[in-house]
């Protein structure tokens, strides 16, 4: 659901269908708002007050930087879709290739919605055969083939085709069978005249490139060498396809083939390795013979001695050290065990790869497995056999190593890791020639011109656990001429005070986007260290020089009006000193007497939950012992009674605003969302190449519960503090004409008369005026109206799901967000008056829609690695068939394929207790979006995420 739910930050979108779709759909966005700002810099501050005119972007400072700014290094695919429109969907008359255990080509004459955004395609073929496939093996169309002139030649009587419609009204004449094999004859004569050419296709692309190296080239680039054409024709593309979908060793389809028209060059290390592997396979070598051999030993051992839970008794683990089985495996055997690694590790694409082929005829010459189907997840259950994985590890997340190259597992994280831990031991330890000479700034630029909050106390409120404080707030109440006024000021840690947006770290942390959190670890954008005791808030960061134990920051200051809107804003580089840092629990028990929050709507499902209750594997003494540990931090006396009246006072003016976005229209709700930790922590990560058997023999625990911020005062507080800051950023950066990240959301313009009758449901009728709440089954039939939130350099544009109408830039996590980061760098070179920001406006255009794509993407991964501990709880508890769980169906019955091939109806929902996504199967009626209904799971896979459940 690409709606939106409160978080500490301000707004995050939750990750879902919607979420998902807008990976691959940036909306374009038009939108007037009339409020017109002016600015007045007075002592050393950017003081600005509402009044009305039109403002433009500053020509001056839109102007790209002069300075090179370092570029974003996303995957070739990765950069392409953020600019390629989502392709069409395949229409009748489309020609098209299509790769479902074998390969197919015809010419679409029917198809039907699928779920997924799939299509079922039925496919005419030459022999006049026609054959249902699935939308997401399609490699390569033509448009309009059925009226090219390959085809209407060879056909007697051309028929007419609706492309825009599901099926024909007549079949098509025998004479269209025909011209696709006529067709299909001239691409194989075009293929073989131009042999030669294409034959040498990989070797010329990889002229330049070390042998270890992998190249990404699109299929226009190859057709363009191999037949000496500019712009090749559909038939020379189409010759070039089918070449290199014949060599599977030394090409692979991106995962979005089909839309991005780009193919992987596999490095030709890595391609010889294959081919010796393959040939080894076919031959029955004795480096394939006898690693066969040794590795039936070891899996018979594992089998007869290990725990129901997959562990290894501990005296085992030492029989299998001291034996014969640990150093018996040689480097060949190594080579084998890593290729059946590679098959778990690669996305799954259209096109079988080498792996798809010969570790299914490895696993079953093993003997060892009593199974008809040999998939990755049996190949996921051999790796835990012979050592590599733990019982519990994550494997979905190896499927995703491409994805998290930046963090872990690669020779480029590893380099990143080394550098970040310099720059954080030349931080720390205050070595002034080292920081310079590594391009950090010993000086403060911003010093001349900072705000001493001098003694105005600012409150940390977070978690107990929290070590980077990226925010603090303060209240102060001022007397002027006019009479009585109030200011929030929210403080924000300031990294820009000593990272330019040139220097390499920079270009590290842009790199990565943001901090990435998994359940079994936290992967920080920046240095954990560095942040916690160098730029944060908290107690134990470091002092700004020569400032009395000051704090750098950069302080985002705002009154509003009795309607809860902004009157009168500040932006400031600044200095902090008087810290006080309290826990969310502790803010909670002095404000659960003010306030009015509940869990949902009166009619909504979810008020059955119990959001105190939790799943966990630990013991009854543990979970109480953990509990009481917890209880002893969560104390009204914690909060110093000189802070107490402050924090009623910030909650009163954040609900004042907070009530403001909920008369313009903001979309409040709650959402089962799961929250895992696990024991102990951090946990290591699968590893990602074998070495030797090392098996595990205590499981980790694992503890669910459900989030309850919405019903947390506090954290609503903080919440709020940050849109009003996000808020306070947009308005400056659109009363200055400063090029900036803004996030926008909109209704469709032209909406049907269909989706315009949804939203009037959704807003006039279902939705709480006074609280903006929404029931989520409401919410969830109108899932397919909802837009997507997405980042747009034009100021000004509202944000529906949060009422805002006139603008929102997110600024308050520079050490978690790499874009906080670039809007902290165009905010200080304007308030210093330099002539240009350091991104200018073409920049920000050319860099911003990747980083919004990786941003979603890694949301997904998280969400996906939550998804999979929960079921792993799940399995661990043993509740597969063993209790009845609510269920909220999301999409209603739907058509799709299981593993096999065949066709089944299933529908799409959310287990409630859970808080995780599940799937109905064996449906026996008709369920519709938003319906409640009781369920049992079926089934479950860790490794795909998925619970299958059925109807009780």
């Amino acid at each position: 659901m690409s709606m939106l739910r409160t978080t500490k930050h301000g707004i995050r979108s939750l990750v879902n269908t919607t979420h998902k779709r807008s990976l691959l759909r940036l909306l374009p966005n038009q939108h007037r708002c009339r409020l017109q700002l002016t600015a007045a810099v007075n002592q050393q501050c950017l003081h600005t007050t509402p009044t009305l005119r039109n403002e433009q972007l500053n020509p001056a400072l839109i102007a790209d930087s002069q300075f090179m700014v370092p570029e974003l290094s996303f995957p070739p695919e990765e950069q392409a879709l953020s600019t390629i429109p989502a392709p069409a969907e395949i229409s009748l008359g489309d020609y098209v290739e299509v790769f479902s255990n074998h390969q197919y080509s015809g010419i679409v004459v029917g198809r039907k919605k699928m779920a997924g955004r799939l299509q079922k395609l039925s496919v005419l073929l030459r022999n006049g055969k026609i054959v249902d496939l699935r939308s997401d093996g399609v490699a390569f169309t033509i448009p309009g083939f059925v009226e090219s002139s390959d085809v209407l030649p060879h056909v007697r009587k051309p028929a007419v085709v609706d492309r825009t419609a599901d099926s024909l009204e007549a079949a098509l004449p025998p004479d269209y069978a025909r011209a696709v094999t006529g067709y299909q004859r001239t691409i194989r004569q075009l293929k073989a005249m131009s042999h030669r050419h294409l034959d040498n296709v990989y070797h010329h692309f990889l002229k330049d490139v070390s042998k270890d190296q992998e190249r990404v080239v699109s299929l226009k680039d190859m057709a363009r060498f191999a037949f000496s054409q500019d712009q090749p024709t559909h038939a020379q593309l189409h010759a070039t396809f089918l070449h290199i979908v014949s060599d599977n060793v030394h090409f692979i389809p991106t995962p979005h083939v089909r839309r991005s028209g780009q193919w992987t060059l596999r490095a030709q290390d890595k391609a010889e390795h294959i081919e010796q592997l393959i040939g080894w396979i076919r031959m029955r070598n004795e480096a394939y013979t006898g690693f066969l051999e040794r590795t039936k030993q070891l899996i018979s051992f594992v089998h007869q001695n290990a725990n129901p839970d997959g562990t290894l008794p501990q005296k085992d683990c030492k029989r299998v050290a001291a034996s014969d089985y640990a150093g018996s495996f040689t480097d060949t055997d190594k080579m084998f065990v890593n290729f059946v690694v590679d098959w778990i590790k690669s996305p799954k694409i259209i096109l079988a790869s080498p792996h798809e082929i010969f570790v299914p005829t490895i696993l079953k010459s093993l003997k060892c497995y009593d199974t008809i189907l040999v998939d990755r997840s049996l190949a996921v259950r051999f790796l835990k056999d012979i050592g590599m994985l733990k019982p519990w590890d994550n494997v979905g997340l190896l499927e995703d190593a491409g994805l998290m190259e930046d963090y872990v597992w690669s020779k480029k994280s590893k380099q990143t890791e080394q550098k970040m831990a310099r720059y954080t031991d030349a931080f720390l330890n205050n070595r002034a020639d080292d920081m310079s000479a590594m391009g950090f700034a010993v000086t403060d630029s911003c010093d001349s011109i900072r705000h001493d909050f001098g003694d105005l106390l600012v409150y940390t409120i977070d978690d107990p656990s929290a070590k980077e404080i990226d925010d603090g707030i303060s209240i102060e109440h001022t007397r002027t001429a006019d009479g009585h006024q109030t200011w929030l000021h929210v403080h924000i840690a300031d990294p820009t005070a000593y990272i330019s947006p040139h220097n390499e770290i920079a270009q590290l942390m842009k790199e990565r986007v943001q901090t990435l959190y998994l359940p079994e670890k936290h992967f920080p954008m920046l240095p954990e260290e560095l942040s916690s005791k160098k730029f944060s808030l908290g107690i134990s960061a470091h002092a700004a020089p020569n400032r009395n134990g000051s704090q750098y920051a950069m302080s985002f200051s705002t009154r509003v009006d009795s309607n809860g809107d902004l009157v009168d804003w500040k932006v400031r580089p600044s200095v902090v000193k008087n810290v006080v840092k309290l826990h969310y629990d502790n803010v909670d028990l002095l404000l659960n007497p003010l306030s009015l929050l509940s869990s949902s709507p009166e009619n909504d499902p979810l008020n059955g939950l119990d959001l105190d209750k939790n799943l966990t594997t630990l013991s009854l003494d543990k979970a109480k012992i953990k509990s009481q540990d917890q209880s002893k931090t969560n104390r009204l006396e914690s909060i110093p009674e000189s802070a107490k009246q402050d924090i009623i006072d910030l909650f009163h003016l954040t609900n004042k605003h907070s009530l403001m976005r909920k008369r313009n229209g903001s979309l409040v709700f709650n959402k089962p969302s799961p929250q895992i930790s696990i024991t102990p922590s951090p946990l290591p990560l699968p590893v990602t190449h074998f070495t030797n058997p090392d098996y595990g023999t205590v499981l980790p625990d694992i503890q669910l519960k459900l989030d309850r911020s919405s019903l947390s005062p506090a954290r609503m507080l903080v919440a709020e503090a940050m849109i009003m800051a996000g808020r306070t950023v947009s308005q400056y950066g659109r009363a200055h004409g400063l090029p900036l990240p803004f996030r926008t959301q909109q209704w469709d313009p032209n909406p049907s008369t269909s989706d315009l009758a949804i939203r009037n449901e959704l807003l006039e009728v279902s939705r709480n005026t006074t609280n903006g709440s929404i029931p989520m089954h409401t919410l969830i039939s109108a899932l397919g109206i909802i837009p997507p939130s997405t980042i747009t350099t034009t100021p000004g544009l509202p944000h529906v799901g949060m009422g805002i109408l006139d603008g929102y830039c997110r600024a308050t996590s520079p050490l978690r967000r790499y874009l906080d980061m670039v809007v902290h760098w165009q905010l200080k070179a304007h308030v210093l008056g330099e002539s240009k920001v350091p991104f200018g406006l073409g920049q920000l255009n050319t860099m911003l829609p990747p980083i919004e794509m990786r941003e979603k993407q890694l949301a997904i991964l998280q969400q996906r690695s939550t998804q999979t501990w929960v079921i792993e709880l799940l399995k661990r508890l043993e509740y597969e068939g063993s209790r009845t769980w609510n269920y909220m169906v999301q999409f209603g019955n739907m058509t799709t394929f299981s593993e096999l091939g065949s066709a089944m109806e299933v529908a799409n929902g959310t287990v409630m207790e859970l808080g995780i996504q599940g799937r109905l199967v064996k449906l026996d009626r008709t369920v519709h979006p938003g319906e409640v209904v009781k369920v049992k799971i079926v089934s479950m896979d860790s490794r795909l995420g998925r619970v299958n459940l059925m109807l009780v």
